[in-house]
């Protein structure tokens, strides 16, 4: 893909910095500074919602702005779990069940995604209404672990949120195949 000089707007280097972010926020959590890490994902939350926002309101919306804001909340998603979920590191790590889950079921999304483009031209992916539930369920889970991590109290609590984080997952997995599949047949139709 091409960059052009239209994809040079304040919502697309709000995204670039939060990938940006990412690694700054992967060594917070590996030297323990869990206060740290949690500004860290508070700004990297504000840009979430601020680029979007003004992508819409300074009409900035650009195709590489479409493409980079999922990558870069996958990327901090993703990362995210697995640093969380690393054994010996001076925390109770997230489970390693919650995280397969979420990575599996996003890697899922993607090649069923790539393969139905490759056999039917379909490309008209949108999210569905559970999956961004379980976005957010998936971000309140690491704001809680930050959170309680960096008080250093309540983390017995946690488990409450893995349980609700795994059952969006799942959910939410499978009504994307219920979803695509009533896309799917709305676009059969109208070929």
């Amino acid at each position: 893909m091409l960059v052009e000089k239209s994809d040079f707007t304040i919502p697309n280097f709000l995204t670039l910095l939060r990938i940006l972010l990412i690694p700054v926020f992967v060594w917070a959590i590996l030297k323990l500074y869990f206060t740290f890490a949690l500004i860290i994902f508070f700004i990297a939350g504000i840009s979430d919602g601020l680029d979007g926002f003004l992508a819409r309101r300074l009409k900035q919306q650009s195709k590489l702005g479409q493409v980079l804001d999922p990558i870069a909340d996958k990327l901090l998603l993703t990362i995210t779990y697995l640093v969380l979920t690393l054994p010996n590191r001076g925390y109770d790590p997230l489970p390693i069940w919650l995280t397969f889950t979420t990575i599996l079921r996003d890697v899922g999304i993607v090649i069923v995604a790539l393969i139905i483009r490759k056999l039917t031209g379909f490309s008209d992916f949108k999210p569905s209404q559970p999956g961004k539930w379980n976005t957010a369920v998936l971000l309140v889970t690491i704001l809680a672990f930050l959170v309680t991590n960096s008080i250093e109290s309540y983390t017995e609590y946690l488990i409450g949120f893995y349980w609700l984080a795994l059952a969006t997952t799942v959910f939410s997995g499978l009504h994307y195949i219920y979803f695509v599949n009533q896309e799917l047949i709305e676009y059969r139709l109208k070929k």
